[in-house]
């Protein structure tokens, strides 16, 4: 399986990289764990199933606020396509929870911590 703790992207790589060399040794483990739940989730948000359709699009205006979704339907799924709330929204959709995601590539102890940071 894929390592997606770690960017795909060989410049992020080294800035994540330097960034951390750059900190104090307590706040390494921080910064890391920041770096490998988030690269997680970037390639959660890239994958195809996260792709919104035009039924996608329609399906979240519908659980909108109704000045929001009047906005974002003026706007269109163009314009729209890149927002992280309508990507999970597709992605779940299609069977592909962010949860079982992070789960299935985080270490259970980095998995733990972040679904400690984010219940509720």
């Amino acid at each position: 399986m894929e390592d997606r703790t770690v960017h795909w992207d060989p410049v992020l790589q080294a800035r994540q990289a330097e960034a951390l060399a750059a900190l104090p040794q307590q706040h390494r483990d921080e910064m890391a764990f920041m770096f490998r739940t988030g690269n997680v989730s970037s390639y959660y948000y890239n994958e195809h199933a996260a792709e919104p359709t035009q039924d996608d699009f329609d399906d979240w205006l519908q659980g909108l606020d109704s000045v929001l979704a009047n906005m974002f339907q003026i706007e269109g799924l163009e314009r729209n396509r890149q927002s992280l709330s309508l990507r999970r929204h597709a992605a779940e959709r299609n069977d592909l929870g962010l949860d079982q995601y992070m789960k299935q590539y985080l270490l259970e102890q980095d998995y733990n911590r972040w679904k400690e940071i984010h219940k509720g």
